[in-house]
């Protein structure tokens, strides 16, 4: 079963530790620069880490930008597809009330152009392409722009 609880620093580099789906990152030594990332994840005030059987399967990290707008983050463990029904469920209702909780209008996410399994998760969680952000990632990728709009 899954369950939602509140991201830690702790969750980030557990997860980063088995290894994320986009561009199959895995970090073998939680150095400075990354546990740094974590805490700074773990201070972005809603986000929340889906667990199962003692393990995270992914972190959304809600970066609030100013009233009713926020970016999206998320760490998806390799384990995700095994659960892809239940996760993407999780996901979803994660995301709704992320939404609901903080009364946003909206909230913006990129997925790398080469991670179809992103855009295609994306846009059925609701977001829809707004453009490219040229070389957008740390190894210089071309990312999707995505956007779900409350009105």
């Amino acid at each position: 079963m899954i369950q939602i609880v509140p991201l830690t620093s702790d969750h980030v580099i557990s997860l980063l530790a088995q290894g994320v789906i986009e561009c199959s990152l895995r970090v073998t030594d939680a150095n400075d620069a990354v546990r740094q990332l974590a805490q700074q994840y773990e201070n972005c005030i809603g986000s929340v880490t889906a667990m199962e059987d003692g393990k995270p399967l992914f972190c959304a990290i809600l970066k609030m930008l100013w009233t009713g707008v926020a970016e999206l983050g998320a760490l998806l463990s390799v384990d995700f597809p095994a659960r892809k029904i239940a996760a993407c469920r999780a996901a979803r209702d994660v995301l709704g009330g992320m939404i609901k909780t903080n009364n946003l209008h909206r909230v913006h996410t990129t997925v790398r152009c080469d991670f179809q399994a992103g855009q295609r998760f994306a846009e059925w969680l609701g977001f829809k392409a707004e453009g490219i952000a040229r070389q957008y990632t740390h190894d210089g990728m071309d990312s999707i722009y995505y956007a779900i709009i409350r009105t």
